[in-house]
């Protein structure tokens, strides 16, 4: 039996309102609520421009909400002119949320127990990671948690810069198949 699932959960969310400008063929978010995108980002998360440009786009990283799930939007690169290039087009108009994540390990032992529940141990685990979702594993301990998890699931896999889950461009994520015997 095979099981699909992608890893990209947030528990809280700061509405970002809406992008007032952008240039979507080229991934690039000039304007946020009408300010220029990487002021108006560092002002929500409560980070100098300085401060994002280094780093904090990747430990707050971006969201766009359907249903009741929050699908991130990875920003790649902070530009010095002002504009955030985006890893996957947005357009004007779309509401995003800057998310604050759940601790990687925990979701995945949560994530991995559902799913042994459907196939049991998976037989093997074939993944994709995002890069983004990689370096935000900011403490050795959290690197290390992640890693026997993946290990015990007989994970496979590779980095990526983003994958496809059901149609949706996702960033931030673990996505895969677990395949195994289907559970008595």
């Amino acid at each position: 039996r095979r099981l699909l699932w992608s890893w990209g959960r947030a528990t809280k969310s700061h509405l970002l309102s809406a992008i007032t400008g952008a240039r979507p063929s080229e991934r690039l978010v000039t304007e946020i609520n009408g300010e220029p995108a990487a002021a108006e980002y560092a002002r929500l998360v409560g980070v100098s421009t300085e401060e994002l440009r280094e780093r904090a786009y990747i430990e707050r990283p971006a969201a766009v909400k359907i249903g009741d799930q929050y699908y991130s939007r990875s920003i790649v690169r902070v530009n010095a002119d002002g504009p955030l290039l985006f890893g996957c087009a947005l357009a004007i108009g779309t509401t995003l949320r800057v998310v604050v994540p759940e601790s990687m390990a925990a979701n995945l032992e949560n994530e991995f127990k559902r799913i042994r529940g459907v196939v049991g141990t998976p037989d093997l685990m074939i993944a994709t990671d995002c890069a983004h979702r990689r370096l935000a594993l900011t403490s050795d301990n959290e690197r290390n948690a992640v890693s026997r998890l993946l290990i015990e699931q007989n994970a496979v896999g590779f980095g990526s810069y983003g994958e496809q889950f059901n149609r949706t461009h996702l960033n931030h994520t673990l996505t895969g198949v677990a395949i195994g015997a289907r559970k008595p």
